[in-house]
């Protein structure tokens, strides 16, 4: 369990990466907080991000069923 712990750490440590990214790419373009859309490359960084939060709901309960079942 200590390295799927590990694991999941690693995979939060990249999402908050990309929520610092989204933050500084906010104050770069000039777009407000709560809006989504705005400059290219601030949507191409704000997809990436929600697409990352879209894919660790299914990959934490994933990985934690796997370590539990085949440890």
């Amino acid at each position: 369990m200590e390295y799927t712990t590990i694991i999941i750490m690693l995979a939060l440590g990249q999402y908050m990466y990309f929520s610092t990214r989204i933050g500084m790419a906010r104050g770069k373009y000039d777009i407000h907080a709560p809006a989504c859309t705005g400059h290219e490359i601030f949507e191409r960084i704000f997809r990436v991000h929600q697409n990352t939060l879209e894919q660790l709901v299914i990959f934490i309960p994933a990985q934690f069923a796997f370590a539990w079942y085949v440890s």
